[in-house]
């Protein structure tokens, strides 16, 4: 609008023009009123074509420009503070469900603090480091207030930088993956050695199987009634 010169219209210090004698204008005073007519036009032609048509509706009975301006950003500052409200609270509210998938949510997670910052959406450091905290499981969420913690005795006047807190987080995510990892397989070790002592356990002399039945021979328990 104040590339095209009509944000006089918007905000009301472009007054329109009158006339010195309403009964009799000048010629001069008639063009700076046409004009002014015409620049006013555009300027509600720029407004409609930035607002859907059901809200270019309900201005229609406003005549001037600047009235419409007005109207338009009382309720729309309204609709954005609870836009903004919504954003925050589903941002404090995001949860990761597994420690291998920890890395990959606090990267979306920094990425959706940063569209928050571009729409201005204001998120303090302690209010993002509550929704780190809040986010993430609770070994995690012990592992990172024991940083803060730490932090604090040691430095108390330092504020700790919760990029850096993320990467902290996602080191230790990699770790317990990987514990995870080595104790899944040894237990599997373990279980299949098992399996193979009771199948030994099973098998007699010469690696042939015990007969749990009756010999057909004398009638006696394990063993086959060829080896009677």
């Amino acid at each position: 609008m104040e590339a095209n010169r009509k944000w006089g219209h918007f905000d009301g210090s472009s007054k329109h023009p009158a006339s010195v004698d309403p009964d009799k204008p000048t010629n001069k005073e008639k063009a700076t009123q046409v004009d002014w007519d015409q620049n006013e036009t555009v300027a509600k032609y720029l407004l409609t074509q930035c607002m859907p048509d059901s809200a270019t509706m309900c201005l229609h009975p406003i005549t001037l420009v600047a009235d419409h301006w007005t109207k338009v950003k009382n309720e729309y500052s309204v609709k954005s503070q609870y836009a903004k409200v919504n954003l925050l609270t589903a941002f404090s509210e995001l949860h990761c469900s597994t420690v291998s998938e920890v890395q990959t949510f606090l990267g979306q997670m920094c990425m959706k603090h940063e569209k928050l910052v571009a729409i201005r959406v204001k998120v303090t450091g302690k209010e993002y480091q509550s929704a780190i905290l809040k986010s993430i499981l609770e070994e995690m969420s012990k592992f990172a207030s024991g940083l803060l913690t730490s932090a604090r005795m040691f430095m108390p006047s330092m504020k700790v930088d919760p990029d850096i807190l993320i990467n902290n987080i996602s080191e230790e995510a990699d770790c317990l993956t990987a514990q995870h990892k080595c104790n899944k397989s040894a237990k599997g070790q373990g279980q299949q050695g098992r399996a193979q002592d009771e199948v030994l356990a099973m098998t007699g002399e010469g690696g042939r199987r015990k007969r749990k039945g009756k010999c057909h021979n004398c009638g006696k328990l394990g063993h086959w009634a060829q080896e009677c």
